[in-house]
């Protein structure tokens, strides 16, 4: 009995070790492996994930979805303000209302393809347009469900505009020349 315990423990390690390392390949392998496996011991494998799959992490808790893009690139000087909370949202908001400047909100998600694809030409747009504020917003941020209902946001990635303490306008999708036209047209046009 102690050597079956034993065995079934050393079992599982290796199958640990080479589900780590199977998390990084197709998800045909994983499944095959799942297969192979499922006869003695069920083990988590990792979810799978691709620019193409709309929702990879449904039914996981945010805590233990894995982080996929950074905010800013190693060295830059982003202009662009992660918002943590409901609270830190609408006192940026009443910092762009107060300052009579244009506030760019940018909600994004961290399984959202296009968002990685156009969050380094954001970060050029808050350098280049360095009198707006670009605050940016991650729609699986549980700290943000006020701001979440409020907003109504039903694609990502999607950025809000707003000035004089109004929402002046919106774009969804990541096409980087209208968002270039719209952030330059509404920041010269007075309130």
């Amino acid at each position: 009995m102690a050597a079956r315990g034993a065995l079934l423990r050393s079992f599982r390690r290796s199958t640990c070790q080479m589900t780590r390392t199977v998390a990084s390949s197709s998800a045909t392998t994983r499944s095959h492996l799942a297969q192979v496996l499922k006869h003695d011991v069920a083990l988590p494998l990792a979810p799978s994930f691709s620019a193409t799959d709309h929702l990879p992490y449904v039914g996981y808790p945010p805590a233990f979805r894995p982080r996929l893009f950074s905010s800013h690139a190693a060295g830059s000087s982003s202009n662009v303000v992660l918002v943590s909370d409901d609270a830190h949202f609408q006192q940026s908001l009443k910092e762009v209302e107060s300052s009579k400047s244009l506030g760019v909100v940018y909600f994004t998600a961290q399984w959202c393809g296009p968002c990685k694809q156009i969050a380094p030409y954001i970060d050029e747009l808050s350098r280049e347009f360095d009198d707006v504020t670009f605050l940016k917003i991650d729609v699986d941020n549980l700290k943000l469900e006020e701001t979440m209902k409020d907003s109504r946001i039903g694609v990502v990635p999607t950025f809000q505009f707003h000035k004089g303490g109004k929402l002046v306008g919106e774009l969804t999708g990541a096409v980087k020349d209208k968002l270039k036209n719209l952030v330059s047209t509404l920041r010269a046009k007075p309130q």
